[in-house]
């Protein structure tokens, strides 16, 4: 395993999107993420009216991903997201949830899964937010208990991409699409 910093984070996401040819999977497990600019933005401006709110958000999340969206369109390669959550939603989830309504209006495919379904997988203590690139490139992310990022890894062991294969696999196989686990779990209305 390579020790990847933030600055090189970027470097490596590169290289492995450059290479991916069918999907990147991503896992977050945490209820809040402290470097998240567009969530200091959201918290100053949650008291507009909703959907002038749902705009401002999703315009600055076209500046900040269209192309990729854009790219993963023209090249078919599926974006699918799994967020491990506690209910009640925090605040931060809260914001999420209305990003993630944005992120699939742009092909990313969002999934939910309580923390409480997780456990029952037997997976979840082990795991950490992680990428998945066509099942062959893998950066585990590590932060700390407060969702401040600490630093990534890349690994190309075959151990560690058959672990994590399998982890992709329990959680699509178990997790909900976002419309559904908001209804499942009577979020609709709220978010």
């Amino acid at each position: 395993m390579k020790r990847l910093e933030e600055k090189e984070l970027e470097k490596y996401f590169g290289i492995l999107w450059g290479n991916t040819n069918s999907s990147l999977f991503k896992l977050e497990t945490k209820q809040v993420y402290s470097d998240d600019e567009l969530y200091e933005k959201y918290v100053n401006t949650k008291n507009e009216n909703f959907n002038k709110l749902f705009q401002k958000i999703e315009n600055i999340m076209l500046l900040e991903q269209s192309d990729l969206w854009k790219e993963a369109t023209a090249r078919h390669i599926n974006i699918i997201r799994v967020h491990i959550i506690d209910l009640p939603l925090t605040e931060y989830m809260q914001y999420e949830i209305l990003t993630y309504k944005i992120s699939q209006k742009y092909n990313e495919k969002i999934h939910l899964m309580t923390r409480e379904e997780a456990k029952k997988l037997g997976i979840f203590e082990e795991i950490e937010d992680f990428l998945l690139f066509d099942d062959n490139n893998l950066i585990i992310h590590y932060y700390d208990d407060k969702g401040n990022y600490n630093h990534s890894v890349i690994s190309e062991e075959s151990d560690d991409l058959s672990k994590y294969i399998q982890v992709k696999k329990k959680l699509l196989t178990s997790s909900m699409n976002l419309n559904k686990f908001m209804a499942t779990y009577d979020l609709i209305n709220n978010y």
